[in-house]
């Protein structure tokens, strides 16, 4: 019975390839016999399977896979998105994306900004800094996607044995480069670190159920976050928050048993990277130890009242990352005014042609106060000079002429320059 399956499978799918129309038949009705020896044979599940697969081979089902058919809006974001989205392409995604309605188009939006898992992991970065260039025009993006992100991190910590390792390590590389883009600051990054190395920590019980010793995966999602944006902590007060980090971090990791030697390498490579001269603790005592110290004195210093305030963000830190970004929605912005002006529209590009004339008008006033004051320094030395007021009205006279409403700002500085001479 098993060779006779086995036999009929293969015969069935060679016939699959070439079934001319005067054998449709006699096909037919071979595969008909096939399948009634299937039923009535007590074949094993790996030669069931066989005959399966060969029948539905040569006859598909009738209902095939339906493609889920969504309005041309949400195609065409998909599409850029998910397509067309590339290193030399994001200027151009950004322009298109911008001439959306945005009401209705954000929602959609931000759920295909979110399915970080279905491009390429080098290619994370491209997205944060699409959203940091639209955030530049549309802050409740920005905040909309960097609220999903950390929700879905926080979830993520919640089901931990969900399977879902790839999209999670994709979303925190995600949360990482949107710090680079201005999206959030440094105090959210290291609430998210702290909350990947100390969630469910409270609860003996639910910390072996959540975070159990031999599971790794948290200090890979804290590697990935600091790979991503932790250079940007090198001074000031985000410097200091790593420094307190990295030895909470060391605590934990003393904690777990021994790691991996890919995970042991990367943790290395990051120490190298962030604080080549960090101190590394040989036992899990001396790191809490370490923790203990610091948190008794963050208490001392909090009863005392002399607790240091913290400083605000360097402008070396906030420049991370945003110079890019504002490069992209600049040059994104400037296509879309042109396209606009084709079309006869206004866009936001005249936000830009004011912009320039506010310079110009601060330029020129700027000249008109420095003309003033050498006016009359020039005309009070003048006076002083002059033994008659009938002299020092004859010098004011062609001072007065060109200062008037109608002299220009280019008299102006001509005369001025005839003055220094």
């Amino acid at each position: 019975a098993a060779a006779a399956a086995a036999a009929a499978a293969a015969a069935a799918a060679a016939a699959a390839a070439c079934w001319p129309a005067e054998s449709k038949v006699r096909m037919e009705n071979l595969l008909a016999v096939m399948m009634r020896l299937r039923n009535v044979r007590n074949l094993d599940s790996r030669q069931t399977n066989a005959v399966d697969s060969a029948y539905f081979a040569c006859r598909p089902p009738d209902k095939a896979m339906q493609r889920r058919r969504r309005p041309p809006p949400q195609e065409y974001m998909r599409h850029l998105i998910f397509e067309v989205l590339s290193d030399g392409s994001i200027v151009e995604v950004l322009r298109k994306l911008m001439k959306l309605p945005w009401a209705e188009a954000e929602p959609y939006l931000l759920k295909c900004l979110l399915k970080v898992s279905r491009v390429r992991f080098q290619h994370i970065a491209l997205i944060a800094s699409l959203a940091g260039g639209l955030a530049q025009y549309h802050d409740s993006l920005g905040v909309g996607l960097v609220d999903l992100v950390l929700e879905d991190v926080r979830w993520g910590l919640d089901h931990p044995t969900q399977g879902n390792y790839q999209q999670r390590l994709a979303q925190v590389r995600l949360l990482g480069e949107a710090y680079n883009y201005m999206l959030l600051d440094s105090r959210a990054v290291f609430d998210v670190l702290y909350m990947l190395i100390g969630h469910a920590h409270d609860n003996e019980e639910t910390a072996l159920k959540l975070d159990p010793p031999d599971d790794f995966f948290r200090i890979r999602l804290v590697i990935a976050l600091l790979s991503t944006c932790g250079s940007y902590f090198s001074k000031g007060a985000a410097g200091r928050r790593l420094d307190r980090f990295l030895t909470f971090m060391q605590a934990y990791v003393a904690a777990k048993q021994q790691l991996p030697l890919d995970v042991e390498a990367d943790l290395q490579d990051l120490y190298n990277q962030l604080r080549p001269r960090l101190e590394h603790f040989n036992s899990y005592t001396e790191a809490a130890a370490a923790v203990s110290d610091i948190l008794a004195k963050e208490a001392a210093a909090s009863a005392s009242g002399l607790e240091p305030i913290e400083e605000e963000e360097s402008d070396e830190e906030e420049e991370r990352g945003g110079t890019a970004a504002q490069a992209d929605a600049a040059a994104g912005l400037a296509g879309t005014a042109g396209d606009e002006e084709e079309d006869g529209e206004v866009g936001s590009g005249d936000g830009l042609d004011e912009y320039e004339r506010g310079d110009e008008q601060g330029l020129a006033a700027a000249v008109d106060d420095e003309f003033e004051r050498e006016y009359m320094s020039l005309l009070q030395e003048c006076q002083g000079r002059a033994s008659s007021p009938a002299a020092a009205a004859a010098v004011a006279a062609p001072l007065s002429a060109v200062a008037g409403p109608s002299g220009s700002s280019s008299q102006q500085l001509l005369l001025r320059r005839q003055m220094r001479r």
